[in-house]
Formats: C-alpha cells, sequence, structure tokens
C-alpha cells in the first residue's frame, strides 16, 4: 500500500524505489522461508516464474504444492487482482491500511526498523521537508526533554511515543526523528530543521545523547552526513551500481574530511590500518625515487595499489578523502550479503 499512495506524488521516486527494494527483499525472505519446507526445485521454479512475470504457472505450483494454511496467504501476493481485492483478502493476516500522502510519509517514519529500513524512513523524512515550511517546523516544536532515547526503533518505543505526543502533523515528525538511533535518520532531521532556521535547536539538541551534541556542534558539518558519504561513495567505480540503503552501513564506518595540500595522510592511527578514498583533489606516495599518484575516486590499499611498507600518502592538492578502517570494512563485507552481491555485479575479472 505504501508505493501505491507516494508513486504518483512528486520526488517520490527514491522513496518508491527504497520501498521497492523492501519488497523484493521480503520476497527472497518468503522463498528462504519456503525451502525449509518444500524442495529446492520447486521453490526455485516458483521463484523465477514470479520474477518472469508467469504469475499464472507460479499460483498453481503453489496451490499444488504448499500447505493449504501457508498458501493463502501467499496466493493473494501474486494473483493479478486489483489493489482492493488483495487488501480485502490479506487484510486478516496483515495491517493494511490505505492513507494520503502526508499520513503514509508520517506512517514510514513511525514504523519499527523490524518493518521499514532506515534508508526508506529517511527518504520519507527529506519529503517531510521538502512539504513542510518554516512556520509549521517552529510551531510543531516538541518537549523531548523525558522522553529517554532508544536504542532500537521498537514497536513498543513508538506506541510511548505515540501516548505521550498526539502526532499529527508531517513536521511533528521531524522532532521525534531526533530520538532515533540511527544516525542517518536524526542528521537528516537535524539538518532540516536546522536549515529551517530554528533558533533555539541547540538548547533542544543539549538535552539528547553526547554523539548527537557533538554532531550539532560541528554545525551539522555536511562531510559528516551520511547521506552525503553514500553521494560519495557511489561515485566510487565499485559502488556505483549499488543501491543507497545498501552503503548505509559502511557510510557509517566512513570517516570524510577536507586535507589541505601538503598535509599528510597517514594509512595507521594507532595499531588500526585505514583504507583511504580519495573524494576530491590529488594524493601522491613518495618515497625516495618511487612516486605514485591517485586521483579522483580513488580506492588507496596499502599493499596492493600502494606500497606494503607504506605509512603516509601526501595531499598534492586541497583534497576531500574518506578513511574506513579496514579491520571494519572486511568485517561488514563477512556480515552483509547483499553488499557483497552488488560489489561482484560491478567487478569485471
Amino acid at each position: 500500500m505504501s508505493i501505491k499512495d507516494l508513486v504518483k506524488e512528486k520526488n517520490t521516486l527514491k522513496l518508491v524505489q527504497s520501498l521497492d527494494l523492501e519488497r523484493l527483499d521480503s520476497l527472497e525472505q518468503l522463498f528462504i522461508l519456503l525451502s525449509f519446507t518444500q524442495s529446492a526445485e520447486i521453490v526455485d521454479l516458483i521463484k523465477s516464474n514470479i520474477i518472469g512475470e508467469n504469475t499464472i504457472f507460479a499460483i498453481e505450483l503453489i496451490d499444488n504444492f504448499i500447505e493449504p494454511e501457508i498458501k493463502k496467504n501467499i496466493i493473494p501476493l501474486f494473483e493479478k487482482i486489483t489493489i482492493g481485492q488483495k487488501v480485502k483478502r490479506l487484510k486478516p493476516f496483515f495491517y493494511i491500511e490505505q492513507k494520503n500522502f502526508n499520513e503514509r510519509l508520517v506512517d514510514i517514519v513511525l514504523t519499527e526498523n523490524s518493518k521499514v529500513d532506515i534508508w526508506s524512513q529517511a527518504k520519507a523524512i527529506e519529503l517531510i521537508g521538502r512539504i513542510v515550511n518554516s512556520k509549521e517546523v517552529l510551531s510543531s516544536v516538541l518537549k523531548l526533554n523525558d522522553i529517554q532515547e532508544p536504542e532500537f526503533w521498537t514497536k513498543d518505543f513508538i506506541k510511548k511515543i505515540k501516548h505521550s505526543f498526539n502526532i499529527n502533523k508531517p513536521a511533528e515528525v521531524l522532532w521525534i526523528s531526533l530520538l532515533h538511533p540511527s544516525m542517518l535518520i536524526y542528521t537528516t532531521a537535524m539538518n532540516i530543521i536546522y536549515e529551517k532556521g530554528y533558533e533555539n535547536l541547540e538548547k533542544i539538541i543539549s538535552k539528547l545523547s553526547n554523539k548527537k551534541q557533538f554532531i550539532y556542534q560541528q554545525k551539522i558539518n555536511s562531510l559528516d552526513l551520511i547521506t552525503e558519504k553514500i553521494k560519495h561513495l557511489r561515485r566510487v567505480y565499485i559502488f556505483y551500481s549499488v543501491p543507497e540503503k545498501f552503503l548505509v552501513r559502511l557510510a557509517d564506518i566512513v570517516i570524510q574530511k577536507h586535507v589541505k595540500q601538503d598535509n599528510e595522510i597517514f594509512f595507521f592511527k594507532n595499531s588500526d590500518e585505514n583504507i583511504i578514498i580519495l573524494v576530491k583533489g590529488k594524493l601522491i606516495y613518495k618515497e625516495k625515487e618511487q612516486e605514485i599518484s591517485y586521483n579522483r575516486n580513488s580506492i588507496i590499499i596499502r599493499g596492493l595499489n600502494a606500497p606494503g611498507n607504506s605509512k603516509k600518502i601526501i595531499a598534492k592538492t586541497n583534497s576531500v578523502v574518506m578513511k574506513i578502517n579496514r579491520f571494519k570494512f572486511f568485517n561488514l563485507l563477512a556480515s552483509n550479503d547483499e553488499l557483497v552481491k552488488n560489489l561482484f555485479k560491478t567487478m569485471k575479472f
């Protein structure tokens, strides 16, 4: 229903794309669950026919091979019937409610993260920033002092928020989003409120976590925003075809900074080794008679395209660089199959 409520509105492409990816992820999880009770051949046959849009044959397979209690929940997902008919068939099993545009944006943000991805929520917050004006934001300030910030964005916490505040305006959701545990969400909301000119934002931020206070004190440096890091990551060859939502966790471990000409950038900080990505400018490795130049969007990895014994590189011009802890990066790849899958689509061997 979310996609249907949004698809005809302006500037919703990225949000619709994100929700559609979530839909595809959910289908993939469905096929995995079916594989526990059915043979791999049957599940693959159902999946390939649904992907190939031969839904009649896929439904016939489901009808013949899947248990009655399970198939009654699955068949309406793929049947060629109207949205209204799907809602009627699925309403006993799922929460489904048609909403207007503003209500749907509020609903996406105020849904637990086990059901909605943080990237979709961030895109919804950005759309809220577009549709509300400064006056609406300034008149919708919520007193967040007595609300403890959650470790996770759960159904119970959202219920508590709805009980504490009668939330019915998109602008109010911007303030609630400051409590969200994800840096992507709270920095997106913080940036919008800041740009709308709210003068007492600092007072409200001072009641929140030290990390959020620090980010605000940097005056929401654009280089610290997750969305800005993702934008720069996607300019790098191996990441450019990776959907943005799969880069969120990577952006979370990226440190992005300006480096002045002739300043040094070290591969190591204490005992931690970093991978360096050049966003803008030019870097150079120079040692005795050896010299290697790196241009924009280069990934620099010690032992790969920088000498194994190198300790630093130098900014040949004013530059913007990303530093990624090498250990955290490869750990992230090991635990994020979607990111790896998309990286392999880009790489050529």
